[in-house]
């Protein structure tokens, strides 16, 4: 990589500078300018429109499609994945050009309609020129332009596919109505005359049956239209991974990686090798998150081919697919890096490979799904809970012949062996890790009611109402079916849903506790109502609809704030959970005006998490041991900082007990208001002081 770099930059220098001459000097700035391009260019696509003929409407329009969704992805998606900075500075990002992949998107789809040679050359040669000017002028690198150019290239090519399967399934569809229609004209005929020719009817059975064939193909749930809705959600995760701001959680799971470990006192320690593997590559947030949105797709492949195993059916197979991404609880776990994450991949791979086990009797499918086992419990602790299930399905089906084998034991032992590093982390930490898992999920000594039903309305929302509904019908209908397809989809959901529902009776239970259930039960609610008819498909197309209309406006809402919630409450405005991804870096810039502090304090481990990540990571962050709850910091070493001196920051509102004893000298407090869509979401107080004197010790009893 460095050695492109310097590549890149010697390119830049020749062409800026040592091919420097007069009229370049004049020429391209004109040519960069876009400005300059405006008029002449929109009166082309109009000519095109008005006088081009069928063709050049054709041309016109993909043209129009094609340039705007390359300038969106990459001027909202790219630039901001690579965050490469110009070479003359600016506020925007230069890699990949724009211009250079408009300019060249619009060249292929004039030269796909418009096959003269003159024509390709003469389009080709003005991106050209387009692209040359924009590096002659130093607004970008020459790789910018070259990768903007093949950036351009792609998105019309595909934009061109895209529409032109658009217009094949048009086709077959009118085709498809004409035969039906004259089909029933010739009936109609026949009603009235006494003469009518079989052959002909016959032909024209002939002709429909091949045209329902067709559109067979092009049903709505195929693996086209999954690819296309996968590929297209993909890039508005790496949209909303680019533009949000860290959540508390991710900037806390991001201190991890800093600091690798075999645990950590909150979680097993996968989370933060994923992050620390793709923030090698840089450190703003989509680095951060992309391993989130790899796994999405990972885990579409593995749902589209468990789902063809278990059913032989690509409609349920299509149908699984699209499911699995647009709950509400998997959209926002995508973009979210949380260990759910690689807790969610690593449970679908074990799903599967156990699923391997019974469809063919191979023995070998019991290890690698301990393997997988393990990684999952390095992942979350809740994906123990597999091993119950695993225990019911082989009880309850022919499979219980494996009991008698070492082979489920051995892969057990596999498991603990993959997931030794955290036991024996836990051993020489008094088992903190363990116990405070035990205490946070399924403490509490009084049983309510209330908290039960908060739990299921929690469960109705993350996987919207309606499908939630129908899918616990499904898999409770399937639970007594005798083919173990059927039974494998009830057994890998229910028991965890029912486990967090008795554990809601006893203590608050978080939304996305029972997220691995969902895998399992995506399967038994897209068999279960794919092919439905009537009412039942009617219920069935409403809730998807449903589904993803909410999921895409949570979405838009996080990344736009589109729900006027100001407007009825302003309270709800107030306590709006999206509120979480803003005022961190506003935050982090004010930490660092005018004299850089020593350290950063805070009494909450989230909040030192978000001032470590939005100062760059380059200054120590230590909690308030005092008052903090116990946490991970509590294990690192505080650095040697007496004497030192730093910033003591919490939000308005929050404990912050007596911090300024913290220092020998405190200054004045300032308050730092987090104002979206016109309304106070959040206020940071912070003081700066010198001399510090010390942290407390965290006298927290963990184990109670």
């Amino acid at each position: 990589m460095e050695h492109l770099l310097v590549v890149d930059h010697a390119l830049l220098n020749i062409i800026s500078v040592k091919l420097k001459n007069g009229f370049f000097d004049f020429l391209m700035p004109l040519i960069s300018n876009t400005d300059f391009w405006i008029v002449p260019l929109l009166a082309g696509w109009l000519a095109l429109l008005v006088f081009g003929g069928s063709k050049g409407r054709k041309t016109g329009l993909l043209l129009l499609a094609a340039v705007v969704i390359t300038d969106a992805l990459c001027g909202n998606v790219l630039k901001p994945l690579f965050h490469r900075m110009r070479p003359g500075g600016g506020d925007s990002f230069s890699f990949p050009s724009n211009h250079a992949a408009n300019m060249f998107a619009a060249a292929t789809v004039v030269s796909y309609f418009w096959k003269k040679p003159l024509v390709r050359g003469a389009v080709f040669a003005l991106a050209f020129a387009v692209a040359y000017s924009r590096v002659y002028t130093m607004s970008h690198y020459p790789a910018d332009v070259v990768a903007g150019a093949a950036a351009g290239f792609l998105f019309a090519v595909s934009t061109i596919t895209v529409a032109g399967k658009w217009n094949d399934i048009m086709k077959i569809k009118f085709s498809c109505l004409f035969s039906v229609l004259k089909l029933s004209s010739l009936r109609a005929q026949r009603a009235r005359q006494s003469r009518f020719t079989s052959e002909a009817t016959s032909r024209l059975l002939r002709f429909a049956r091949n045209d329902l064939k067709l559109l067979k193909r092009h049903q709505f749930f195929n693996l086209r239209n999954t690819v296309f809705f996968v590929g297209a959600l993909t890039l508005w995760r790496l949209f909303l991974c680019a533009t949000l701001q860290l959540h508390p959680d991710e900037a806390y799971y991001w201190l991890w990686s800093r600091h690798l470990s075999l645990s950590y006192y909150d979680h097993p320690p996968m989370i933060a090798y994923f992050i620390k593997a793709t923030t090698l590559f840089g450190g703003a947030e989509i680095w951060v998150r992309l391993s989130g949105v790899i796994v999405s797709i990972a885990i579409s492949v593995i749902a589209w081919r468990l789902a063809k195993q278990l059913f032989n059916d690509e409609k349920v197979a299509a149908a699984s697919v699209w499911l699995i991404n647009m709950y509400p609880l998997t959209m926002a776990g995508a973009i979210l890096m949380t260990p759910d994450v690689p807790a969610f991949l690593f449970w679908a791979l074990t799903l599967y490979f156990f699923w391997q086990i019974v469809r063919t009797g191979s023995a070998a499918y019991w290890y690698v799904t301990g393997v997988f086992f393990g990684l999952g419990l390095l992942s979350k602790y809740t994906v123990v809970l597999f091993a119950p299930c695993a225990v019911l399905f082989l009880l309850f089906t022919s499979e219980r012949r494996w009991f008698k084998t070492v082979h489920p034991y051995l892969a057990m032992l596999v498991s603990v062996a993959v997931f030794s590093p955290v036991i024996l982390w836990n051993s020489s930490n008094n088992w903190i890790s363990f116990a405070f898992q035990l205490g946070h999920g399924m403490g509490g000594q009084s049983y309510s009611l209330a908290r039960f039903f908060e739990y299921l309305g929690s469960q109705l929302m993350v996987a919207s109402p309606f499908l939630w509904i129908g899918g616990m019908a499904a898999v409770f209908i399937y639970l007594f079916s005798r083919e173990k397809e059927k039974v494998f989809t009830a057994i890998m959901s229910l028991p965890i849903i029912a486990f967090f529902a008795y554990s809601a009776l006893k203590k608050h239970g978080e939304a996305n506790w029972p997220a691995l259930a969902y895998f399992g039960f995506t399967f038994g609610l897209a068999h279960y109502f794919a092919k439905s008819e009537g009412v039942k498909k009617l219920f069935w197309q409403g809730s998807l609809i449903f589904c993803l209309f909410i999921s895409l406006l949570l979405t838009l809402h996080a990344r736009f704030g589109v729900l006027p919630i100001e407007r009825y409450s302003r309270e709800a405005a107030v306590i709006d959970a999206t509120n979480w991804f803003y005022g961190y870096r506003e935050l982090g810039a004010e930490i660092q005006r005018g004299q850089r502090p020593d350290f950063i304090m805070t009494p909450s481990h989230q909040l030192s998490a978000q001032a470590a990540y939005y100062t760059g990571g380059s200054i120590p962050v230590l909690t308030d041991r005092r008052i903090s709850r116990f946490s991970q910091f509590d294990l690192w070493p505080e650095p040697e900082l007496s004497g030192k001196s730093g910033v003591y920051v919490y939000v308005d509102g929050d404990n912050a007990g007596d911090y300024a004893s913290c220092f020998s000298v405190a200054g004045n407090e300032n308050i730092l208001p987090v104002m979206r869509k016109g309304i106070l979401v959040r206020s940071y107080r912070y003081m700066r002081g010198s001399g510090y004197r010390g942290n407390g010790q965290n006298t927290e009893n963990i184990i109670k």
